[in-house]
């Protein structure tokens, strides 16, 4: 159960709407909870505030405690799924979009900082000399939010920047040249096309429309998606839909037939083929287990 869920829209180019940071708490009780592929298209740093418990990462399983600090990139299945010690489990959470480091508007245009979360799956090491400062930074960003005094937005902004620092001191990855004109209207297209995705995610979208509205070649589109996202434009296009059926299931009586062509999905078939493969369970199942 999430808990002081707040979430900050960032403006996009041209008066469009910008990428988006969610800063929550997550509290879950003491039990065995059903395992399911949790993944999504933002990348996430995620503190245990405290508790104990098992986290089911891709293939390997891992043990946590109070104090540790996840890296999650994009598309990254990653489930607790075992809380010890009679006791709930809380965490704070940060997911924010790939956006938030190669925006042209967001000021960082720093994108080596993609190399930090780009096909993370991991427990950062506490005996680094960041991990003092991102927690720290964690729940300056959480107060700041919680109180909302004015110019907040800038502040958890430039709180992410310095987290994003000390990963790169961290991880000796050498800062790149600053972005050129060109590079950065390349960026605004590639926006443009994400932007497009998000706001027709119920009808066929081709990569030749995305291309297009990229300002780039068909073949080009799928590589530099990949660079600045950490996922393939399908799989992204995929994850969005899945979210979006995910809160038809929760909270509407649709049939699985109807939200299916809600999402973009004409067949039931490949609607259920996808659904199992990017949550772990069946559409129905997955309701089944929320309405109880």
């Amino acid at each position: 159960m999430r808990q002081n869920e707040n979430v900050i829209q960032y403006p996009g180019v041209d008066g469009n709407t910008g990428y988006r940071v969610k800063i929550f708490e997550s509290i879950a009780q003491f039990r065995h909870r059903e395992y399911f592929e949790h993944r999504h298209s933002d990348f996430e740093l995620s503190c245990i505030v405290s508790g104990s418990g098992l986290y089911r990462m891709n293939n390997k399983v891992c043990e946590i405690h109070t104090g540790d600090l996840f890296i999650f990139g994009t598309n990254q299945i990653h489930c607790i799924t075992d809380i010890y010690n009679d006791e709930s489990l809380i965490l704070l959470n940060i997911q924010f979009e790939p956006r938030m480091i190669w925006s042209p508007l967001s000021n960082l245009l720093n994108t080596d900082y993609l190399f930090l979360f780009n096909g993370r799956c991991e427990k950062f090491d506490s005996s680094k000399l960041a991990y003092t400062t991102i927690i720290d930074n964690m729940y300056k960003i959480l107060q700041e939010t919680k109180d909302k005094r004015i110019g907040y937005q800038t502040m958890v902004r430039s709180y992410m920047e310095a987290i994003f620092t000390y990963l790169l001191r961290d991880c000796n990855i050498t800062q790149g040249a600053e972005m050129s004109l060109k590079r950065r209207q390349c960026l605004i297209n590639i926006e443009n096309a994400m932007k497009y995705i998000d706001e027709n995610i119920s009808q066929q979208i081709t990569l030749d429309d995305l291309a297009k509205r990229a300002c780039v070649s068909r073949t080009y589109f799928p590589k530099i998606f990949f660079y600045l996202n950490g996922l393939k434009p399908w799989d992204y296009i995929t994850i969005k839909r899945i979210e979006a059926s995910k809160e038809f299931l929760i909270n509407t009586d649709y049939s699985i037939a109807e939200l299916a062509g809600m999402c973009g999905y004409n067949n039931y078939s490949n609607f259920n083929i996808l659904f199992n493969r990017t949550v772990g369970m069946s559409p129905m199942r997955y309701r089944k287990s929320h309405k109880q």
